[in-house]
């Protein structure tokens, strides 16, 4: 996420926002055919796009006027502090272990 949301190249559809601790997805609708070229990742909808997200404790923190959500925030994920990444890790408990 951090390569995608710092490359010039991708600001019309996934940029920082104003606030420089989260981003916001301009074009939900194009974003899942962007993600497959730049990273091999996130191959579903946007809306498994937002769950993946989740996983690694992003949350929502506007939605459009559809009530879509569009820009997301975790601690340690700021701009300009890449060294804080090490500290955002995807969830130890998910999937089938948590129903067990």
């Amino acid at each position: 996420m951090w390569n995608l949301v710092t490359d010039k190249s991708t600001d019309a559809v996934v940029a920082w926002a104003g606030d420089g601790k989260s981003f916001t997805v301009l074009h939900p609708e194009a974003l899942p055919l962007l993600l497959p070229k730049r990273l091999g990742l996130f191959k579903e909808s946007y809306g498994g796009f937002v769950r993946e997200l989740a996983l690694y404790g992003f949350r929502c923190v506007a939605s459009d006027k559809h009530g879509i959500p569009v820009t997301f925030a975790v601690d340690d994920f700021e701009r300009g502090r890449f060294d804080a990444l090490k500290r955002v890790r995807r969830k130890a408990n998910y999937g089938r272990s948590r129903r067990m």
